[in-house]
């Protein structure tokens, strides 16, 4: 079970897009990282004002995007076979243009093989 949380810079950038700018920075890049859990095995609880993740190892464009529902979006990132092997990747953020990120989760950690993986985070407004 994944603990997930929207930060509060991106709801702040929402709250000045409806009251001032109209616009909002898009999702472009995802970012991995491996301390997602403590050093009990226990995933750790995001919270909304964090600005990061706790380890980051890996920031990219996301490979793709699928739409889940009217107020939701998914995103996915693709490593290659070469990228990360062995690695226990344990946390997820996405990021918008402007650098900021705007939501963060953990799991369990994941060790990536020697095969393309895909790792993929849903934000949805609801």
């Amino acid at each position: 079970m994944a603990k997930s949380v929207v930060t509060l810079k991106a709801i702040e950038k929402i709250a000045l897009a409806r009251h001032n700018t109209g616009t909002m920075a898009k999702i472009s890049q995802i970012a991995l990282g491996t301390e997602g859990v403590d050093s009990n095995g226990e995933i750790r609880t995001p919270l909304p004002q964090n600005i990061g993740l706790n380890n980051e190892i890996i920031r990219k464009s996301y490979a793709s995007s699928t739409q889940t529902s009217n107020a939701s979006y998914s995103y996915d990132i693709r490593l290659t076979q070469e990228e990360l092997i062995g690695v226990p990747i344990s946390e997820i953020a996405l990021v918008d243009e402007d650098g900021d990120v705007v939501a963060i989760a953990n799991f369990k950690p994941r060790i990536k093989g020697e095969s393309e993986v895909f790792f993929s985070m849903e934000i949805g407004f609801m």
